[in-house]
């Protein structure tokens, strides 16, 4: 056998399909007779309505218009049970609660019927007072409030309850350690940060495509990161059993977290199709996506206690999401924020906790970090804001107090066990690969000179967590008379490169061409089971089944191999195309030979003897195949061979695994305009096993525009009375390509021990890793005109207005005081 692809630059399988157009997205399925679908969203952040359809019913072409009632009363299958009280309507049970929550559907035979129609359905509406302020809810149900510069103060009181009939808004985690003890010589800094509220913006919206059939059952084409939990969801809120919905995933445009189970108009569109007995699609458009699909939005304080050595003595942290108007999973992406509190730092003592509060904006979803970029975005400035304060240098500070390779493996308080990690490996490596002491000298220069141009340099430590809650996938192999391998994958790749990598696995462990190889996945009715994709777990979860699919074929063929080669089944080796002897080049059995002859042992079962149920033939006579051959027989004279060439696989791992690594931004900011220009990012980022360096890299730098992105410039922006501000791309900022220099991204290698290949997750780390390492740079290049913190996005007007009193000797109260909610 040649040398191992694993480890080398394998081109992606995927890209001449999607480069060529050639890709069929839900958009493109064609399905006789199908009917479009339009919602009718409200206009109103919190009101009770009534809806008129009269007038729409009549518009040529229109099917029918529902509401929740005449949708048949149809709940959402809730996902993330928190309390029965948050449960959804497909469509508003008579009060919307945010701003673009669908009240009403249109069905109609063409698009532009369905757009007309939903123009002229009356909603009647009787407005209820806004409820913006996460905090100010939180602290009326939970005590007080929070002081200092745009703290949750208890003068900012929740004017009105969301869930009048549950008495409460909020959930809340409570604290599990005791307040820590300061000591006298202590540096204590306290950091109010607002992760602030994103859109997902995948560049395909959510589609559905879902078509009825006459015994009752349905095919759902959906744009989504894991048909086989969408399949639970549809099945259970339109009464069906879950085998009698067929869901299909074809080409999705991204997904990012926004789309790993249904939302409400996923089940209005199915319901309306079942009801009307015809196919019904809807495709959302950018409008629609941007007032629905939010996600972060976490207000965040902590509290950092230093000692004169550089030493952490003591961290607290508190999280409050707002989770929009319904308390979905944004409820529990807060609580990965509150496990991954301690991040890469010996701490001595450590209190974190976190709540959940719902407002008048859109429900937020999950999207790409989910909770882990959140807590180490405020440990991160923390630790910028005691460097300033103690006057140490940020990467000496952080390195006084990494975790070292002899502590793992690390059980935090919060229930984190980090597998592996060299923390201080990936540290230095970025420092010496951005220059950073040069850097810091040509920062000491401008300030002297008095430029206008200010560098700053911004430095994160991150550790994350990939493939937790003890996560399991499918995959199975099989071996064709033509010799091709057919590969079924359980996770749903949307633009991850799991086909390349699994192929690579495939071609790897049976010495068989990538070209041999025929990728499945994303449909229920061709692979049986699987987890889908999120949370960084493909590689390492779903890229073990199919490792372990591959060992139980090779065992299988081995064994026939054996018999048919007339050797020692320990000498039988994998050669390119096949198995062969060892040491014997001429005794070789290509795949399709092996194929062949594991199917003519199937025939022979039928004459001589049976299949035992596990693709193994128990031959009675000795024969191996048809032509009456001699068989290797067991002590008791029976032969084991396998009728076919076949395998599945569910691997589960039993732990998370815990990436990490180090960022470091270098900015320019124009003093006199407040403008950012990124000139360097630099990423060092460890995934455990790195099986294929283009796709690790390709990851590493999306990650990094996505977390560059939400530092400078994305922002979901809400008026005071609920309205929305932001519901296209002329107002939601949205950088290009032009935006950004060329990423530096690199790797180091730290195998994990909690899967058989090494491998750690990569998708997300390049975002939890750039958004603090911008967010500190910007900060970094005018702290020393007294700037100590800024929300971000940190747009031009923002720096230019800090920068603008700080030089009036107005420099902002950025003092911040724990919130007496927090406790």
């Amino acid at each position: 056998m040649g040398t191992s692809l694993l480890g080398t630059r394998v081109e992606r399988r995927e890209d001449p399909t999607l480069l060529t157009g050639q890709g069929q997205y839900v958009g493109d399925v064609k399905v006789p007779g199908c009917l479009h679908a339009r919602f009718v969203r409200s206009s109103e952040p919190h009101a009770k309505f009534q809806v008129d359809a009269s007038e729409a019913a009549e518009v040529e072409g229109v099917v029918a218009v529902y509401d929740f009632e005449s949708l048949g009363g149809t709940m959402v299958e809730q996902r993330f049970v928190s309390d029965a009280s948050f449960a959804r309507g497909a469509l508003s049970r008579g009060v919307a609660r945010y701003a673009g929550e669908p009240v009403a559907l249109v069905v109609a035979e063409t698009l532009a019927a369905a757009h007309d129609a939903a123009e002229m359905v009356v909603v009647d509406y009787e407005p209820l007072a806004v409820s913006m302020d996460a905090e100010a809810v939180f602290a009326r149900e939970h005590g007080g409030g929070a002081g200092g510069a745009g703290g949750g103060g208890a003068e900012r009181e929740a004017p009105v309850l969301l869930f009048p009939e549950r008495g409460s808004d909020t959930l809340k985690f409570p604290m599990r350690e005791e307040p820590p003890e300061h000591g006298p010589d202590e540096t204590v800094v306290t950091v109010r940060l607002e992760n602030n509220r994103m859109a997902v913006a995948p560049l395909e919206s959510q589609a559905i495509l879902a078509e009825p059939h006459e015994d009752g059952k349905f095919t759902v084409w959906l744009s989504s990161q894991g048909p086989h939990e969408n399949q639970r969801g549809l099945a259970a809120s339109l009464g069906l059993e879950q085998a009698d919905v067929r869901v299909i995933s074809p080409w999705v445009g991204g997904g990012f977290g926004g789309k790993g189970g249904w939302v409400p108009e996923h089940i209005a569109t199915a319901r309306a199709a079942q009801l009307l007995g015809r196919p019904v699609r809807w495709l959302e458009d950018r409008t629609e996506n941007l007032l629905s699909m939010h996600a972060r939005h976490q207000i965040q304080y902590a509290r950092l206690s230093v000692g004169s050595d550089g030493k952490i003595a003591a961290l607290e942290t508190h999280a409050l999401a707002d989770c929009g108007g319904y308390l979905e999973i944004g409820g529990l992406i807060v609580t990965a924020t509150v496990m991954m509190a301690q991040g890469v730092y010996r701490i001595p003592q450590l209190r974190s906790a976190a709540g959940a509060a719902c407002t008048n904006k859109a429900p937020t979803t999950a999207f790409r970090g989910a909770g882990r970029p959140q807590a180490t975005c405020i440990l991160e400035r923390v630790m910028d804001v005691a460097a300033a304060e103690m006057g140490i240098d940020p990467v000496d500070l952080r390195l006084r107090n990494l975790l070292q390779p002899e502590d793992f493996p690390v059980t935090t308080p919060t229930g984190a066990t980090y597998d592996t990690g060299d923390y201080s490996k990936t540290l230095l490596k970025a420092t010496e690969l951005v220059d950073y002491t040069a850097l810091r000298r040509e920062q000491a220069e401008r300030r002297e000179r008095g430029d206008a141009k200010l560098l700053g340099i911004g430095v994160c430590c991150y550790v994350e967590i990939t493939a937790g809650f003890g996560s399991e996938d499918y995959a199975s192999v099989e071996i064709g008379e033509d010799g091709k391998v057919l590969l079924k994958a359980g996770t749903s790749s949307h633009g991850q490169g799991h086909e390349t990598v699994f192929a690579t696995i495939v071609a790897d462990q049976l010495g068989v061409d990538l070209d041999d190889i025929v990728f499945v996945q994303s449909d229920t009715a061709e692979v049986p089971r699987g987890q889908g994709t999120g949370g960084s777990r493909s590689g390492q979860v779903g890229g073990s089944a199919v490792l372990g699919a591959c060992e139980r074929v090779l065992e299988d063929a081995r064994r026939l191999a054996s018999h048919l080669l007339e050797a020692d089944e320990s000498d039988i080796v994998v050669a390119d195309g096949g198995l062969a002897v060892a040491g014997v080049p001429a005794a070789k059995l290509s795949w399709a030979e092996l194929a062949s002859a594991a199917k003519d042992s199937a025939g022979a079962a039928g004459r001589n003897g049976a299949a035992d149920g596990s693709g193994t033939v128990r031959q009675e006579d000795g024969a191996a195949n048809g032509d009456g051959g001699d068989s290797t027989a067991s002590e008791d004279g029976v032969a084991d061979l396998p009728d076919r060439l076949w395998a599945e696989n569910d691997f589960k791992q039993e732990n998370a695994t815990y990436p990490f690594g180090t960022h470091i931004c270098v900015v320019e900011v124009d003093s006199e305009t407040g403008k950012v220009e990124v000139l360097r990012h630099v990423a060092v980022d460890d995934c455990g096993v790195v099986m294929n360096p283009m796709i690790v890299e390709g990851q590493q730098h999306g990650g990094i525009a996505s977390g560059i992105s939400q530092a400078l410039w994305e922002h979901i922006v809400y008026d005071d009375s609920g309205n929305p501000r932001t519901t296209n791309f002329a107002e939601y900022l949205f950088p290009s390509a032009a935006e950004f220099p060329l990423f530096e991204a690199h790797t180091t290698e730290t195998p994990t021990d909690q899967n058989p290949l090494g491998v750690k997750g990569i998708g997300e780390a390049g975002t939890i890793g750039a958004i603090p390492a911008a967010h500190n740079a910007v900060i970094d290049a005018i702290s020393h005109l007294g700037v100590r913190h800024l929300d971000m996005p940190l747009t031009p007007e923002k720096i230019w207005q800090a920068i603008a009193q700080s030089q009036s000797h107005h420099a902002p109260d950025t003092a911040h005081q724990w919130p007496t909610y927090a406790g």
